[in-house]
């Protein structure tokens, strides 16, 4: 809807087309812009409709429950500059997955967290997930994952890779390594 002033005030104007959504909660504002899965890609809308460069795009969709569509969620965590996505994967019926959109950064991410909601740190200090178990998680907030009344540790991942300079006169900068833990 775009307003136009009295005597109708607002009025419905199309804003794209042939774009789709994945479900009616796919999308969601962070600073201003909105954000959408679609079916098979990524939608921003900022005055005008684009679609997102996404370098997992393939291993995101490759592993997807396409059965599965109405459970995809979309949520922020404006802290950080991130738009998620929880989604489920090929050989689930629940949503098991997230990829991760950095718009500050530009860049993407993705992994394994079985959420059913999610809501940012507008109301608390701390964004909130739910699990499938029905309790309510704060994240970004100490070492432990609250799933379960016992303290569990984070999971961690911790990966390489071989970075080849060609011949020994070459040398490479490294600007930044970024681990996804606090």
């Amino acid at each position: 809807m775009q307003y136009v002033g009295a005597p109708y005030v607002w009025k419905p104007q199309l804003m794209a087309d042939s774009i789709s959504t994945a479900s009616q909660n796919c999308a969601v504002v962070a600073s201003g812009v909105a954000y959408c899965m679609g079916i098979g890609k990524f939608y921003k809308y900022d005055g005008r409709t684009q679609t997102l460069r996404c370098d997992l795009r393939q291993h995101i969709f490759q592993d997807f429950n396409t059965d599965q569509y109405a459970q995809v969620f979309a949520g922020t965590n404006e802290e950080f500059n991130e738009v998620w996505w929880f989604y489920c994967s090929k050989d689930s019926t629940t949503v098991d997955r997230y990829a991760i959109y950095n718009y500050g950064e530009d860049i993407w991410y993705y992994g394994s967290m079985v959420r059913t909601a999610w809501l940012d740190s507008g109301l608390r200090n701390y964004p909130m997930g739910a699990t499938a178990a029905n309790n309510v998680v704060y994240h970004e907030l100490g070492v432990d994952d609250n799933t379960t009344e016992e303290p569990t540790p984070n999971s961690a991942l911790n990966s390489k890779a071989e970075l080849d300079l060609d011949e020994r006169d070459h040398y490479v900068f490294v600007w930044r390594i970024q681990p996804d833990i606090t």
